[in-house]
């Protein structure tokens, strides 16, 4: 169908190159939980405390697909109707552009034997048992183009869990596929085994709440957003413009040729990649690392001081192959961060 990934496009279309400067940094997450699900409080509650609390720009709620059905509590304002269309409704409530974002979102997960993963910017929900495999997943996925998907916590699945089938490249949904959860140290091989197998992803941090603590765990993400608004965000998404980090204090920019991380580039020529790590609060970073294809370390900086700004000529590879690198950030305590990627093709 000619017309199938319509929205993609359009949004791909709208994202432009520009430097850091013409990005605002906002931090936020797109994975928690309530009693929708197998959390506690109430969506209301969720984006408050995210808000309020938290301090966050922006908040999802994902409930788990599976558990979705009617509010019960008699309570409440919202009792006898479908969860999800409660979710859609509070998010679109809560949001006030410019100072919050609430994103309606939900977890899928009911194929043990592989991961779960979370959906974004649609309002279709399918009944758990039409998806309850990966493969059906994934066929609704290419199904449904306006949905926006990533996995979450690929390294904490449980034993025996092949991990998305080791990260295999789906190429039919690959433009819906945005980010991979690295929350924890054994999160980085497993994104950099997504690069390596073609995942054109960024890494995200999740707080994954089943608590009422919404946005105030260490685990977060930086977006590099032109605004503060559900569209401002879904581009910076598909941009790839955002980074991982377990510390809100640690801000961290990437760039190639000037174009912002989660960039492509294509060129025959010698590309300059540049670095900007900052830790507010004025920690001194342990390490910073430019890191490319297979994991391997092109070069290890160790600061003596809280910020660190570097920029390395790197060779294109040969026409046809693509390389891609990314930036590690240690804090002394084991708190890190990591970048999107810049992939560069050989031309």
């Amino acid at each position: 169908m000619k017309t199938k990934h319509f929205f993609l496009t359009a949004i791909l279309l709208l994202i432009t190159a520009a430097p850091a400067c013409a990005y605002e940094l906002y931090f936020g997450d797109v994975h928690s939980h309530t009693s929708y699900s197998d959390g506690t409080g109430t969506p209301d509650q969720a984006f408050d405390h995210a808000r309020n609390v938290g301090k966050v720009d922006f908040w999802t709620v994902s409930d788990h697909l599976e558990q979705f059905g009617l509010v019960e509590d008699p309570a409440s304002p919202y009792a006898g109707q479908k969860e999800w269309d409660v979710v859609k409704q509070i998010a679109a409530e809560k949001t006030e552009d410019g100072k919050f974002v609430a994103i309606a979102g939900y977890e899928w997960g009911s194929d043990v034997s592989q991961g779960h993963m979370n959906v974004l910017h649609t309002t279709d929900m399918p009944h758990f048992a039409q998806v309850f495999s990966y493969k059906k997943f994934l066929k609704w996925i290419y199904q449904t183009p306006d949905a926006l998907v990533g996995f979450n916590h690929p390294s904490t699945n449980g034993e025996g869990c092949t991990i998305f089938t080791q990260m295999k490249y789906i190429p039919q949904i690959a433009s819906q596929t945005f980010f991979i959860a690295t929350n924890v140290d054994t999160d980085i091989p497993v994104y950099y085994l997504a690069l390596d197998n073609g995942w054109h992803i960024a890494p995200m941090g999740h707080q994954d709440n089943h608590q009422p603590d919404w946005g105030k765990r260490r685990e977060i993400t930086g977006v590099y957003a032109n605004a503060l608004t559900y569209d401002g965000l879904m581009e910076a998404f598909l941009a790839r413009r955002f980074y991982a980090s377990t510390d809100r204090d640690i801000h961290l920019w990437f760039e190639g040729n000037t174009l912002a991380m989660g960039s492509t580039i294509e060129t025959s020529e010698p590309v300059q990649l540049t670095l900007d790590v900052t830790q507010v609060a004025g920690t001194t970073l342990e390490r910073v690392d430019l890191v490319y294809t297979g994991g391997n370390v092109v070069e290890s900086w160790q600061p003596n001081g809280p910020a660190l700004k570097q920029t390395v000529t790197v060779n294109p590879p040969a026409a046809g192959q693509t390389i891609w690198y990314s930036v590690y950030v240690r804090e002394p305590d084991g708190r890190f961060a990591v970048s999107a990627p810049i992939w560069i093709t050989g031309k």
